[in-house]
């Protein structure tokens, strides 16, 4: 066995939320490009794709024929044909993963919530009583998109739920993982630095449960 060096790591994040407001909604008058929350946008294999037939996209609760809009996937970008009315409101359903780029770190934190029963006459527990889990973590990188401010949604709905991936020895066959299920994201902070230094921004989020892996 031998340690492992951070540069292999990998920290891979993806979900599939539905029916999400987009960034653009409501509508202007005349408005024709909205933008997700969170790309680049994949297909069911996780490649990233300008395939209309990969998402759905809803104007006011109706979902739009595929050649009503155009899609570029990588930015997450949804191009209407007819222009949209004021007040209209745009959501879509898709699919998003994405390996973090230019990141600092990440940190998790599995808190077992035990509590030490005391009885008199006795300094060492009698029982150790289990107590609510804590799921919790930090995502930190280089600021390079909006994505990241995206993982908080529009702040008017129920969050979609995310799934976390850390790879600490890189994703070669063999090596471990640990997948981070139900994540909620919830709260992001950017770093507005000296001239001399980079902008950097951090996610917190919750989960609801960690599981060990190996790739395969």
């Amino acid at each position: 066995m031998s340690a492992t060096k951070g540069w292999r790591c990998r920290i891979v994040v993806q979900g599939s939320p539905e029916d999400e407001e987009m960034i653009g909604s409501p509508a202007s008058e005349g408005q024709t490009v909205f933008y997700t929350r969170n790309f680049p946008i994949v297909d069911a294999l996780g490649n990233v794709t300008d395939s209309e037939e990969e998402v759905v996209v809803k104007k006011n609760g109706v979902a739009l024929a595929t050649t009503d809009y155009t899609l570029e996937g990588a930015v997450g970008r949804i191009t209407l044909a007819s222009p949209a009315s004021e007040g209209d409101v745009l959501t879509c359903s898709y699919s998003y993963r994405h390996t973090l780029a230019y990141g600092r770190s990440g940190e998790v934190t599995l808190e077992g919530g035990l509590e030490p029963l005391h009885v008199l006459d006795q300094r060492t527990p009698k029982e150790i009583l289990e107590g609510a889990v804590v799921i919790r973590g930090t995502l930190e990188r280089y600021f390079v998109s909006r994505d990241f401010i995206g993982k908080l949604g529009s702040l008017k709905d129920e969050q979609a739920d995310f799934f976390i991936y850390l790879y600490p020895q890189g994703e070669e066959p063999g090596k471990p993982y640990f997948r981070v299920s139900g994540v909620k994201f919830s709260a992001h902070s950017l770093s507005i630095p000296d001239p001399d230094e980079v902008v950097t921004e951090k996610l917190e989020w919750m989960g609801t449960s960690i599981e060990p892996g190996v790739v395969s």
